[in-house]
């Protein structure tokens, strides 16, 4: 890190505003600002002064054992952890991380993992209070989530609980939801739990649908045909087994996609039956993707009640019964094209 940086971190995480850093020192706003900007470095008779305020070496100020520091902070962190994850040594854990930031007073790492311990000991008025400081102070996002899972558990166990879900509710959704599952209990809990399952199986399938369409730099397929044929069966097994009601809704159309691509590989393979039968799939899914009612409620108890809500149309005459039926015309499927169950297909779209 630059003195900049080092600066800038030092001064959030002490909570001083530019203008009151600079009235510590008796220097103006602005040459903190170059300083941080880059464009300027201090007098070196301040050096002491400033190490001094933060409670840091001129080393560190510079750089010079910014990394032996942070490399310290981490070996306190983690024999606190072991302390408490294999023996059950909370107590010793606490007096680990006290001692630790008498040494180094900013450690955010160490004020989040001693909020941490102070919530297993039942000390919740501290723990909440530098949790909270963390949340407000620290510049990187995990540290942040981690301290703000601690104070919504503090403020559960406080009897806040309509307080913890609303801070919860702030932290960025990647970790919202692992907060609000330990939170919320009852109705609500099991409302989390269908909405986060419904959004991790269509994310999972559909990404496996196109990690098996996915090519490389240089144009080639990621992968073999008998290894896209294992993953389009795998995204089909995986609507069959959780959507089990055959409500798929939004994802209907992955379910036709997979269909499709392995229609082509079969009909690739001289296999004309099982090719059929996959484009009989993809006309089916494809007509209840076009036809899904975006209020319908799942009825599959994994999602019972949730509903997917419409989707983003390309333009506004999008229409999945034409893609279908682009999708039927390809010249690989030539071969099928005067079979009546084929001129089936085309009817059920409308050509």
């Amino acid at each position: 890190m630059t003195f900049g940086q080092i600066i800038k971190k030092l001064r959030r995480e002490a909570d001083y505003t530019q203008e009151a850093l600079a009235e510590l020192l008796a220097i103006s706003p602005q040459a903190v600002s170059r300083w941080e900007c880059g464009q300027a470095m201090p007098d070196i008779a301040l050096l002491p002064r400033i190490a001094n305020l933060f409670g840091v070496s001129a080393d560190y100020l510079l750089g010079i054992d910014f990394e032996s520091r942070e490399r310290r902070i981490e070996e306190i962190r983690e024999r606190a952890g072991r302390m408490i994850n294999n023996e059950g040594n909370r107590a010793g854990a606490i007096r680990v991380l006290r001692e630790g930031l008498i040494s180094y007073p900013s450690a955010l790492p160490l004020m989040t993992a001693l909020s941490d311990a102070l919530f297993l000991e039942g000390q919740l008025d501290e723990s909440l209070s530098l949790a909270e400081w963390v949340m407000d102070h620290a510049t990187d996002m995990d540290l942040q989530v981690r301290a703000a899972f601690t104070a919504c558990c503090v403020l559960d166990s406080k009897g806040r609980h309509d307080r913890a879900v609303e801070l919860a509710k702030t932290v960025p959704e990647c970790s919202r939801h692992d907060i609000l599952r330990h939170l919320l209990t009852g109705s609500e809990r099991i409302r989390e739990l269908r909405h986060e399952t419904l959004i991790g199986c269509e994310t999972v399938l559909s990404n496996l649908l196109f990690l098996a369409q996915a090519k490389r730099d240089g144009g080639d397929d990621e992968y073999s045909p008998d290894e896209r044929r294992r993953l389009y069966e795998t995204v089909l097994a995986g609507y069959a087994l959780f959507y089990d009601d055959g409500d798929l809704f939004f994802g209907a159309q992955f379910a036709a996609r997979s269909h499709r691509e392995l229609a082509r590989l079969d009909i690739a393979e001289g296999r004309e039956e099982e090719a059929m039968a996959h484009l009989a799939g993809c006309v089916t899914w494809g007509l209840r993707f076009a036809d899904y009612d975006p209020d319908a409620a799942h009825t599959s108890p994994a999602f019972r009640g949730e509903s997917d809500g419409g989707y983003v149309r390309s333009s506004p005459d999008d229409d999945f019964h034409r893609e279908l039926a682009g999708w039927l015309s390809e010249e690989c499927f030539d071969p099928l094209r005067d079979r009546e169950d084929f001129a089936s297909l085309l009817g059920l779209i409308g050509k």
